[in-house]
């Protein structure tokens, strides 16, 4: 209606019987809800959207019965774990947001996106849960331009950063020495296609990404350079 789309959706009661032990209890109930808009006004393009999880569990897992779970992959418990190995975690609350733009400015495109999550681990009914309070963030922002500087030669380029909070959690907690482990990212990348007909183009593309850690975190400290170059065919 005048240019804008809304759509959401919910989802009911989920137990998953398969995360459920007759000695530990399991999921006993997951559900969510999600809602999008976008609006569109002659060359712009606008949306966002956002939706949010919760994971109840009214007892421990026990990961050697089902090494996929779901808490113990996103707030990074060992799901892997040996033979008789439980989790203590209780109800996660799982909150996504997106949002993005385009413009056309005719020479050039121009286009921005966000998006973040939150993980967060309370307490609940579970008296025993360790780590109660954990939380793990990730947010990341890039900006970028997409236009012909000839009729046949289309170029690109783009930037963002993000950030990496609360990392794998280990034995001593989402806290360590004193501080919540946090990395940050920053990458850009530039690339050309050089249209020889509608179908086929040559291209070529840059890109690199470094991170920097305020302590010891996975992939945190380094930085990756890629190039590629091709020919592209579309039947």
């Amino acid at each position: 209606m005048s240019g804008f789309n809304l759509n959401g959706f919910y989802a009911m009661n989920n137990t998953d019987a398969n995360m459920r032990t007759t000695s530990f209890g399991g999921n006993s109930n997951w559900n969510g809800w999600g809602i999008n808009a976008n609006y569109t006004w002659q060359k712009l393009y606008v949306t966002a959207a956002y939706q949010t999880f919760n994971e109840k569990v009214d007892g421990q897992i026990d990961v050697s019965a089902n090494t996929n779970n779901i808490g113990s992959s996103v707030l990074g418990y060992n799901s892997s774990a040996a033979s008789g190995t439980v989790t203590s975690y209780s109800n996660l609350a799982d909150k996504q947001t997106f949002a993005g733009a385009t413009y056309d400015f005719g020479i050039l495109k121009a286009y921005v996106q966000y998006i973040n999550r939150v993980v967060n681990q309370s307490n609940g009914n579970n008296s025993t849960t360790v780590n109660a309070g954990d939380v793990m963030k990730r947010s990341a922002t890039v900006i970028g331009v997409r236009g012909y500087v000839t009729k046949t030669v289309e170029a690109w380029a783009s930037g963002g950063m993000g950030s990496y909070t609360g990392g794998r959690i280990i034995a001593t907690g989402s806290v360590i020495n004193g501080v919540t482990p946090k990395t940050n990212i920053a990458a850009y990348q530039v690339g050309a296609n050089y249209w020889l007909s509608k179908r086929t183009n040559f291209y070529g593309m840059f890109g690199t990404n470094t991170s920097s850690s305020n302590n010891a975190m996975i992939g945190a400290g380094g930085s990756v350079s890629q190039a590629a170059v091709g020919v592209r065919h579309t039947f």
